[in-house]
């Protein structure tokens, strides 16, 4: 990894720091900065690309969904309408099995934070990535919520006044 140090109205020259750490140590210190940190080996671009591939192989939205989507969304249309476009797909999630929602959500989750940790390191020309990223951070928010009831002996074990 590399950075510029920062500029200042006093200093003359730029001064570059590479350095090498391990995925643990980048990890740690990106942690309190950034949205995510997610690393398990060196920064795989394509991983993307894999996980775009997973969450269209749900059927819950295709690549037309999110075209139509960020077509939208950058011509900066109202929350309503964004809203309108993700209702049927949001309809489609809810009739899944329990476990493919589940899993389809973390999936969706896992992109959106793979992308903002990758999109600082690089730039990237395949726009599809980005429209993606904005779709998937907006259906992430849009799908319901999943209430988790506490195992009995918990409740039990539990006071609230």
């Amino acid at each position: 990894m590399s950075r510029l140090n920062r500029s200042n109205p006093n200093k003359e020259e730029t001064f570059i720091l590479d350095f090498v750490n391990d995925t643990d140590t980048i990890k740690e210190s990106f942690q309190p900065y950034y949205q995510t940190t997610v690393l398990s080996q060196a920064t795989d671009l394509n991983k993307l690309y894999d996980l775009e591939t997973d969450l269209l192989n749900y059927h819950i939205f295709t690549k037309i969904d999110v075209d139509n989507f960020a077509k939208h969304y950058f011509k900066s249309v109202s929350q309503n309408k964004l809203n309108s476009l993700l209702d049927p797909i949001v309809q489609v999630y809810n009739n899944q099995e329990k476990q493919a929602k589940d899993t389809f959500k973390k999936q969706l989750q896992k992109y959106t934070k793979d992308y903002s940790f990758i999109s600082q390191i690089i730039n990237f020309e395949d726009s599809d990535l980005e429209k993606l990223f904005v779709f998937a951070k907006f259906l992430y928010k849009k799908l319901p919520k999943e209430k988790y009831e506490l195992p009995i002996e918990i409740i039990n074990d539990i006071n609230m006044d």
